[in-house]
């Protein structure tokens, strides 16, 4: 009996002798061990609570083709300097592209598997070297089972097959994901059933098992299309972003739309124009000013500005994102 550990901490670390690292007191550092990657918004960054996407994690960015799903991946890759895998089963990445949003050649390996499986082992691989920050599979509906290659199926038979195939990959990737503080990214894509008469039609490909292992999801939509240009003087539209799901920050955040440029991605001076208007950091009315500076008049002028100026841009973010923080911290000590 005497044998026996009498605290937390010696049973702790009696477990710990014969399973390692997969037991903690959550006052462990280890315990909280995911770093962030922070994305190009800084409203999407607030509005997340931790600052963007977690390692050691699995984050899902589901929403309709053309929204700017992979866009934000790849720029939040340019933005968090490191070592990426980009699953590229729709064989669509190319140096070029990648290079266009900022992302080098030599960070980043791209893979293009033609099963699920395969994928998956790739992956697994890679991840367990430990040295990737994230790996961004796109997308999860060109994730095709290697059962359903072969047969050639398709149909619903080939929709239960690749859920099932899919949810046995999420728990295994999962784990391997944490052990390594690797961001597990999927893009998925919003599809529609045939012959639905009541309720809504659309559904994500991959079955029930993403709503279970994802810490983060996300239903994004493109909207304003005709306006972007008329307002701001460019193409693009505004990503409605709702967030389904938010297990390390506050959860069922409203809705809420961050500009996109066509060609760009995230539009920073839109955005940063939007959000330095709604804390009122600019004055005057039709001809702004910022401080002493004076941005023009009209806001098509007010945004030409700051494009023609990224420096009094990062001043101004950073500005808003010292705001967003304090407001944060008052209401925390509310």
């Amino acid at each position: 009996m005497s044998n026996q550990p009498t605290s937390l901490l010696e049973l702790k670390k009696s477990l710990q002798k014969t399973f390692k690292d997969t037991v903690f007191l959550t006052k462990d550092e280890a315990y909280y061990k995911s770093r962030i990657l922070k994305t190009p918004s800084i409203i999407l960054n607030y509005k997340l609570g931790i600052g963007g996407f977690p390692t050691g994690r699995v984050v899902e960015f589901g929403g309709w083709q053309g929204t700017g799903k992979s866009t934000i991946a790849i720029q939040t890759m340019a933005l968090n300097p490191g070592n990426y895998l980009y699953m590229d089963y729709e064989r669509t990445a190319t140096g070029q592209y990648l290079d266009k949003y900022g992302v080098p050649g030599s960070d980043v390996i791209v893979i293009r598997p033609p099963t699920l499986e395969e994928g998956g082992n790739i992956a697994k691989k890679a991840v367990e070297s430990g040295i990737i920050d994230a790996v961004i599979w796109d997308s999860v509906p060109a994730m095709i089972p290697q059962i359903t290659e072969e047969k050639d199926e398709g149909g619903s038979s080939q929709h239960g097959t690749g859920a099932r195939v899919f949810g046995i990959h999420l728990k295994k990737m999962l784990n391997v994901y944490e052990r390594n503080e690797t961001c597990g990214f999927y893009i998925n894509q919003i599809r529609e059933k045939i012959g639905v008469m009541f309720g809504s039609p659309e559904y994500l490909p991959g079955g029930n098992s993403m709503k279970f292992y994802a810490t983060q999801r996300f239903k994004v939509s493109a909207v304003g299309r005709n306006q972007y240009e008329k307002d701001w003087g460019v193409q693009g539209h505004m990503i409605k972003v709702d967030i389904i799901k938010n297990k390390l920050g506050t959860p069922g955040a409203e809705k809420y739309n961050i500009p996109f440029r066509q060609g760009v991605g995230i539009d920073i001076p839109v955005e940063t124009y939007i959000l330095a208007c709604e804390l009122k950091l600019f004055t005057g009315g039709n001809v702004l000013h910022y401080n002493d500076i004076k941005l023009g008049n009209g806001k098509k002028n007010h945004v030409q500005f700051l494009r023609d100026n990224p420096e009094l841009v990062n001043e101004i973010r950073e500005e808003i994102v010292s705001i967003m923080e304090a407001s944060r911290e008052h209401d925390s000590e509310d």
